[in-house]
């Protein structure tokens, strides 16, 4: 059996199964981004494939900081 194993695109730190993590997404067609909660799916035709996992909220921030502003 597979077992998944992730880690956080911002600050490295591995996946626990009582984590809150959430996905994000950039959209194609103008500048923007889909955050979504980890078990979520994107509801919108706009977004590219799946772009980073992020832990918690100061990761958010800073994958969104440089997605909009890097």
């Amino acid at each position: 059996m597979k077992i998944d194993s992730y880690a956080c695109d911002v600050c490295q730190v591995q996946k626990k199964a009582a984590n809150h993590w959430w996905r994000g997404y950039k959209l194609l067609s103008r500048q923007g981004v889909v955050i979504i909660e980890w078990d979520g799916k994107p509801t919108s035709d706009e977004v590219e494939d799946f772009e980073a996992h992020l832990c918690g909220a100061s990761c958010v921030a800073e994958w969104v900081s440089k997605r909009l502003f890097g």
